[in-house]
């Protein structure tokens, strides 16, 4: 059985609620990104 992992993550601080919503919502744009290159991979981004 082969497992294979494509993750999309942000780093930063968030100070409140909707910052924590947009870092949500970049690391889940990071996500599809890895997706539409071909999966397998993991790619971050500063918030």
């Amino acid at each position: 059985m082969n497992i294979t992992v494509s993750a999309g993550y942000t780093y930063g601080i968030a100070n409140n609620s909707d910052e924590i919503k947009s870092m949500i919502c970049l690391a889940d744009h990071n996500l599809y990104q890895v997706k539409k290159n071909g999966r397998k991979d993991i790619y971050g981004s500063p918030f």
